[in-house]
């Protein structure tokens, strides 16, 4: 909806690779980003497998390693990112990756909005003028205390330079989670995801902004 046909789709938290590869099958350019070496090598084999299928012209993604901090491309013109945002992902597990660095592995959402903030300044910087900026994430709760995740990314966005562009709110059916892991005591439990959309604002704006 918000790109043409060979321009550049940015994801700075890409994971296992699903928008890149998106991209590249409707003939978009990708850029892959993950602070996860697990991550990426995921995505390396993917991509290997998928290369066939690529339009012509397409027949290799950008592929960052970026283990030691994020790093950005200027020139992007659409910005699509799903952070993690769970903390704590199941009873089993105490960290999201092997990675200290990943901001799934941040010690409270304070931190977390710390770390988001950094990425997203990142962010605004490789945009193109004009460009949007799109993040999924989903208001949580730890300890009886609500985390509007959807409305820091929204204000500190601002606060960065962004313009409120949109947000849509995708209600999912509800499924039944696990309590402690016991049968008897699952449960369905409702889910809804706020996709915030930013803008970058293009030249004019900027200097009627900084004039």
């Amino acid at each position: 909806m918000y790109t043409n046909k060979g321009e550049v789709v940015f994801d700075p938290m890409a994971g296992s690779g699903i928008i890149p590869l998106t991209a590249l099958s409707l003939g978009r350019f990708a850029i892959y980003q993950d602070i996860n070496p697990a991550a990426l090598k995921l995505y390396q084999d993917k991509v290997h497998c998928f290369c066939n299928q690529l339009p012509e012209g397409l027949n290799k993604a950008a592929i960052l390693d970026s283990t030691k901090e994020l790093c950005v491309k200027s020139g992007v013109d659409l910005i699509l990112t799903s952070p993690p945002f769970g903390l704590v992902i199941d009873a089993a597990h105490d960290k999201y990756s092997d990675t200290s660095e990943d901001i799934g592995n941040s010690p409270s959402y304070e931190v977390w909005r710390i770390k988001m903030k950094q990425i997203m300044l990142n962010c605004f910087q490789a945009l193109k003028p004009g460009a949007l900026m799109i993040v999924e994430t989903r208001p949580r709760a730890k300890k009886n205390v609500s985390y509007p995740l959807n409305a820091w990314i929204t204000m500190d966005g601002i606060d960065l330079g962004f313009e409120f562009f949109s947000e849509y709110i995708e209600v999912v059916p509800p499924w039944r989670m696990w309590s402690f892991g016991i049968e008897n005591q699952r449960k369905p439990f409702p889910m809804h995801s706020y996709l915030t959309i930013l803008r970058k604002p293009n030249c004019r704006d900027e200097k009627l902004v900084t004039g």
